[in-house]
């Protein structure tokens, strides 16, 4: 029997969690959530999918679902239908055609979300935290799913580096700041999401292990900051701003690798 992969076991995981996110809603969010849903299937799956198949490139199903989920789950589910389509166009675009030697540079969902948001689309986080909460910190019970197989997945994709980093830098500076450790926003769920699903992604992140522990220890100081300042957007620009410059480093390396060998 053939083991699921870890971008199997993470298209599953979203997709469970959209479907009890959604089930948890009554009758009226969710037929407005079949049209929103539409919407970002036809300005984004599909021109993705026809794309691909034009240029004769083999369709990566999972990663196309994988992004897709994380804009229905992050996304303002009541925001107007032309700025879904919007987020749906902006992602592809983002996907396919921002990369440098063929690897993304952004987070094509991040991108876009952030983009959007200075034109009224709010990244709400709705899908991933939802209630009942349990225990006096408040877990919800969107995080009671998300750690154990978050956790899994990151283990596979070897990203235990940037997750320890993370919390360490994040937790260390928190401290400095408030004096206390965050704890409640470390279990609250949006925390755990964003940290075991898109800050560990593997196309747009390190993969070496000295790299992903500076990759983790910068987005957690940046991300303490950025939330004791009360700056817009503390995770979508955080992870933004590591996106490029990780991809800026990678960049260097290849061509100083390419004129090494011409040398």
């Amino acid at each position: 029997m053939r083991f699921l992969k870890p971008a199997e076991i993470t298209t599953f995981f979203l997709s469970f969690l959209y479907v009890l996110a959604v089930l948890l809603k009554d009758t009226t969010f969710l037929s407005a959530e079949v049209v929103r849903l539409s919407l970002l299937v036809i300005s984004f799956v599909i021109p993705t999918a026809l794309f691909l198949k034009f240029q004769k490139i083999k369709i990566q199903w999972d990663n196309i679902l994988i992004t897709l989920l994380i804009l229905l789950l992050l996304a303002d589910p009541s925001a107007p239908s032309l700025l879904t389509v919007a987020l749906g166009l902006l992602t592809f675009i983002f996907k396919i055609f921002i990369r440098i030697q063929r690897h993304p540079i952004f987070n094509p969902a991040v991108i876009s979300l952030s983009v959007l948001y200075f034109f009224g689309l709010t990244t709400t986080w709705w899908g991933v935290s939802f209630s009942p909460r349990f225990f006096e910190i408040g877990i919800s019970s969107a995080m009671l799913i998300t750690l154990p197989l978050g956790l899994y997945i990151i283990k596979k994709y070897q990203k235990l580096p940037t997750f320890f980093a993370t919390i360490l830098s994040f937790a260390a500076l928190s401290f400095f700041f408030q004096g206390m450790l965050p704890i409640k926003m470390l279990l609250e769920g949006t925390f755990a999401f964003f940290l075991l699903i898109m800050a560990t992604e593997p196309k747009t992140t390190p993969v070496i292990d000295k790299q992903e522990w500076i990759h983790g220890i910068l987005l957690g100081l940046s991300l303490s900051a950025w939330f004791n300042f009360k700056l817009p957007l503390p995770y979508l620009l955080n992870l933004l701003i590591l996106n490029a410059m990780f991809s800026l480093y990678k960049f260097v390396q290849l061509k100083m690798i390419r004129h090494d060998k011409l040398a």
